[in-house]
């Protein structure tokens, strides 16, 4: 599932190649994957930008938002499989699973884009809002504070009132948002912490070093394009190149590149977690 890195990289590329472009129609290949939550607006093409010029791009944790000059957005979340493709006039693919595509054009140029939405597993969905406010007072401030814009004693009461382990907590999108299993391994490995660690009991010490590690790994990545696993691509077709940097994500039974233990993988409320029992105690 994409993270926090690797859906920034997806709003830095729509941000660098839609700003400005004018959304000029929209064909619909599935209906359902549009979860608005007003009554009519999955019908009504207007609710999907069309006509609007490509003013804002917006992340939070692993959300994203697009806004038009009159005002209205919408609203992404990739799940599990979910993707956003540009293509240029030059450069159109047939692709499966694409239930919405935009056709953007430049009002200078005349020159035609297109952004689509594709979904396989159909874990994701887009939602459609009148206006940022409206988005953010009904979706986005009902969940954690975004993980790189979080202060330290912000991070630090949120972790200290949970009862979880430090794994668990940092995977709770709502007391953190944008953290999932790859970061979380590799936040607490840096840090020195094992998973299982309970939340309330760690100290001051271990606390700003899960925080350092966070802020610190989560900027690799994004100046890496994230981590590519599966499948995740960005919307030009780039793959991640963080993956080649994990210390213990998806690294079980191989050597710690730290002392050469080898690293353990446990389950841990129903995800997989990877470990150095020698770096992290």
């Amino acid at each position: 599932m994409p993270e926090l890195p690797e859906v920034e990289n997806v709003r830095r590329d729509l941000n660098s190649s839609l700003e400005g472009l004018v959304f000029r129609d929209v064909k619909i290949h599935r209906l359902d994957v549009i979860k608005s939550p007003r009554r009519d607006a999955r019908k009504r093409v207007s609710s999907l930008l069309v006509g609007g010029t490509a003013t804002g791009f917006h992340r939070h944790g692993k959300r994203l938002a697009l806004e038009v000059d009159d005002g209205r957005v919408l609203e992404f979340s990739l799940g599990m499989s979910g993707q956003m493709i540009i293509e240029t006039e030059e450069r159109e693919s047939n692709w499966t699973h694409a239930h919405l595509i935009w056709t953007l054009e430049s009002p200078s140029s005349g020159d035609s884009h297109r952004l689509i939405w594709r979904d396989p597993r159909r874990f994701g969905g887009v939602w459609a809002w009148p206006d940022f406010e409206t988005m953010f007072a009904r979706k986005w401030s009902q969940i954690g504070c975004d993980a790189l814009n979080m202060k330290y004693e912000s991070f630090r009461d949120r972790i200290r009132k949970t009862r979880r382990s430090i794994k668990t907590a940092l995977l709770d999108q709502g007391l953190i948002a944008g953290i999932g299993n790859i970061y979380a391994d590799e936040a607490l490995h840096r840090a020195g912490v094992r998973p299982r660690r309970m939340s309330a009991r760690l100290r001051r010490r271990e606390l700003e070093a899960i925080f350092t590690a966070t802020q610190d790994i989560l900027l690799e990545a994004i100046e890496a394009g994230g981590s590519t696993i599966q499948s995740f691509k960005d919307p030009k077709g780039g793959e991640g190149r963080y993956q080649s940097a994990h210390a213990v994500y998806g690294r079980s039974g191989q050597p710690c590149h730290h002392c050469g233990t080898k690293i353990q993988s446990t389950t841990l409320n129903g995800r997989t977690t990877c470990w150095c029992r020698e770096c992290q105690k």
